[in-house]
Protein backbone atom coordinates (compact mmCIF):
# COMPACT_ATOMS: atom_id res chain seq x y z
CA UNK A 1 0.00 0.00 0.00
CA UNK A 2 1.42 3.69 -0.82
CA UNK A 3 0.10 6.37 0.38
CA UNK A 4 0.91 10.06 -1.10
CA UNK A 5 1.51 12.54 1.76
CA UNK A 6 2.98 15.32 -1.08
CA UNK A 7 2.66 15.07 -5.07
CA UNK A 8 3.83 18.33 -6.04
CA UNK A 9 6.30 19.87 -6.44
CA UNK A 10 8.09 16.78 -5.04
CA UNK A 11 6.38 13.43 -4.36
CA UNK A 12 6.37 12.19 -0.57
CA UNK A 13 4.95 8.73 -0.03
CA UNK A 14 4.46 6.37 3.12
CA UNK A 15 4.47 2.22 2.40
CA UNK A 16 3.93 -0.22 4.10
CA UNK A 17 3.04 -4.24 3.64
CA UNK A 18 1.97 -6.99 5.76
CA UNK A 19 5.47 -6.99 7.50
CA UNK A 20 7.58 -3.68 6.75
CA UNK A 21 7.11 0.00 5.93
CA UNK A 22 9.20 3.14 4.81
CA UNK A 23 8.71 6.26 3.53
CA UNK A 24 10.11 7.83 -0.09
CA UNK A 25 10.67 11.20 -1.13
CA UNK A 26 11.19 11.81 -4.84
CA UNK A 27 12.65 15.33 -5.24
CA UNK A 28 11.85 17.32 -7.51
CA UNK A 29 15.09 17.13 -9.57
CA UNK A 30 13.92 13.86 -10.02
CA UNK A 31 10.53 14.37 -10.43
CA UNK A 32 11.55 16.53 -13.25
CA UNK A 33 14.70 14.90 -15.05
CA UNK A 34 15.34 11.47 -13.47
CA UNK A 35 17.20 9.00 -15.91
CA UNK A 36 16.89 5.96 -13.97
CA UNK A 37 13.86 4.13 -12.79
CA UNK A 38 12.94 1.45 -10.03
CA UNK A 39 10.80 -1.02 -9.01
CA UNK A 40 11.80 -1.95 -5.74
CA UNK A 41 15.25 -0.04 -4.77
CA UNK A 42 14.05 2.94 -3.02
CA UNK A 43 11.43 1.07 -0.51
CA UNK A 44 13.80 0.27 2.39
CA UNK A 45 12.24 -1.76 5.67
CA UNK A 46 12.03 1.07 7.86
CA UNK A 47 14.03 3.61 6.34
CA UNK A 48 13.41 7.52 5.26
CA UNK A 49 14.92 6.95 1.87
CA UNK A 50 15.36 10.24 -0.53
CA UNK A 51 15.65 9.99 -4.19
CA UNK A 52 17.60 12.88 -6.20
CA UNK A 53 18.06 10.85 -9.59
CA UNK A 54 16.07 7.92 -9.57
CA UNK A 55 12.10 7.71 -9.97
CA UNK A 56 10.04 4.67 -8.57
CA UNK A 57 5.80 4.28 -9.48
CA UNK A 58 5.85 7.41 -11.12
CA UNK A 59 8.54 8.09 -14.61
CA UNK A 60 9.82 11.38 -14.83
CA UNK A 61 8.87 14.26 -17.03
CA UNK A 62 12.24 13.89 -18.78
CA UNK A 63 11.25 10.35 -19.35
CA UNK A 64 7.79 10.72 -20.11
CA UNK A 65 8.31 13.51 -22.56
CA UNK A 66 11.04 11.39 -25.07
CA UNK A 67 8.51 8.19 -24.63
CA UNK A 68 5.50 9.58 -25.74
CA UNK A 69 7.31 10.75 -28.86
CA UNK A 70 7.82 7.49 -29.60
CA UNK A 71 11.18 7.60 -28.88
CA UNK A 72 13.93 4.59 -28.16
CA UNK A 73 15.09 5.72 -24.41
CA UNK A 74 18.07 3.65 -22.81
CA UNK A 75 16.81 3.99 -18.99
CA UNK A 76 18.75 2.64 -15.83
CA UNK A 77 16.26 -0.17 -14.48
CA UNK A 78 17.68 -1.39 -10.99
CA UNK A 79 20.86 -2.85 -11.77
CA UNK A 80 21.72 -1.99 -15.29
CA UNK A 81 20.48 -0.52 -18.63
CA UNK A 82 17.61 -1.26 -20.77
CA UNK A 83 15.92 -0.19 -23.98
CA UNK A 84 12.78 1.20 -23.30
CA UNK A 85 10.18 1.93 -26.58
CA UNK A 86 6.77 3.19 -26.85
CA UNK A 87 4.90 0.20 -28.25
CA UNK A 88 0.87 1.47 -28.38
CA UNK A 89 -2.10 3.53 -26.49
CA UNK A 90 -4.51 1.41 -24.76
CA UNK A 91 -6.90 2.07 -21.82
CA UNK A 92 -6.95 0.52 -18.01
CA UNK A 93 -9.57 0.00 -15.80
CA UNK A 94 -8.82 1.59 -12.13
CA UNK A 95 -10.94 1.27 -9.55
CA UNK A 96 -10.79 5.22 -7.92
CA UNK A 97 -13.06 6.03 -4.96
CA UNK A 98 -14.73 2.47 -5.33
CA UNK A 99 -15.68 3.47 -9.06
CA UNK A 100 -14.07 2.08 -11.81
CA UNK A 101 -12.46 4.41 -14.61
CA UNK A 102 -11.25 3.94 -18.12
CA UNK A 103 -7.67 5.68 -18.52
CA UNK A 104 -6.02 6.33 -21.53
CA UNK A 105 -2.11 4.58 -21.00
CA UNK A 106 1.26 4.28 -22.86
CA UNK A 107 2.45 0.81 -23.18
CA UNK A 108 6.35 0.70 -23.30
CA UNK A 109 8.49 -2.12 -23.90
CA UNK A 110 11.55 -3.21 -22.14
CA UNK A 111 14.46 -4.86 -24.06
CA UNK A 112 13.72 -7.77 -21.81
CA UNK A 113 10.22 -8.06 -23.16
CA UNK A 114 8.55 -6.70 -20.11
CA UNK A 115 5.59 -4.39 -20.65
CA UNK A 116 5.20 -1.02 -18.32
CA UNK A 117 1.21 0.59 -18.59
CA UNK A 118 2.15 4.32 -17.47
CA UNK A 119 -1.12 6.87 -17.49
CA UNK A 120 -1.04 9.07 -20.29
CA UNK A 121 -0.61 12.23 -17.86
CA UNK A 122 2.28 14.42 -17.88
CA UNK A 123 1.75 15.45 -14.56
CA UNK A 124 0.59 12.10 -13.15
CA UNK A 125 2.58 9.26 -15.43
CA UNK A 126 1.94 6.78 -13.03
CA UNK A 127 2.48 2.99 -13.46
CA UNK A 128 -0.23 0.99 -13.77
CA UNK A 129 0.51 -2.33 -14.85
CA UNK A 130 4.21 -3.88 -14.99
CA UNK A 131 4.26 -7.11 -16.19
CA UNK A 132 6.81 -10.02 -17.49
CA UNK A 133 6.52 -13.50 -18.43
CA UNK A 134 6.83 -14.21 -14.98
CA UNK A 135 5.72 -11.52 -13.08
CA UNK A 136 2.96 -8.87 -12.79
CA UNK A 137 1.85 -6.20 -10.95
CA UNK A 138 -1.27 -3.78 -11.35
CA UNK A 139 -2.70 -0.32 -9.53
CA UNK A 140 -5.92 -1.56 -8.05
CA UNK A 141 -7.44 0.62 -6.60
CA UNK A 142 -7.58 4.73 -5.45
CA UNK A 143 -8.83 6.06 -2.77
CA UNK A 144 -8.72 9.53 -1.94
CA UNK A 145 -9.98 10.10 1.57
CA UNK A 146 -11.87 13.33 3.43
CA UNK A 147 -9.18 13.20 5.84
CA UNK A 148 -5.02 12.61 6.19
CA UNK A 149 -4.62 8.60 6.37
CA UNK A 150 -1.46 8.98 6.90
CA UNK A 151 0.33 6.33 9.56
CA UNK A 152 4.22 6.50 9.60
CA UNK A 153 4.76 10.46 8.12
CA UNK A 154 4.10 12.97 11.17
CA UNK A 155 5.39 15.92 9.69
CA UNK A 156 5.91 16.59 6.26
CA UNK A 157 9.56 16.77 5.29
CA UNK A 158 10.81 20.15 3.46
CA UNK A 159 10.17 20.39 -0.35
CA UNK A 160 13.46 20.48 -1.98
Amino acid sequence: MIRVARYQPDILMEWETFQDQGTVQLLTSAVEKAESYTLRGLFKVGVDMVSTDEMTIWLSRSQYDQLVRKKTKKVFLGYRYQKIKFSRREKINISVNKEINSYPVIVLEDSRGGEWFFIEDRENPILAQYSTQMYKTKLSRVVNPKKSALRWIKKLAPIR
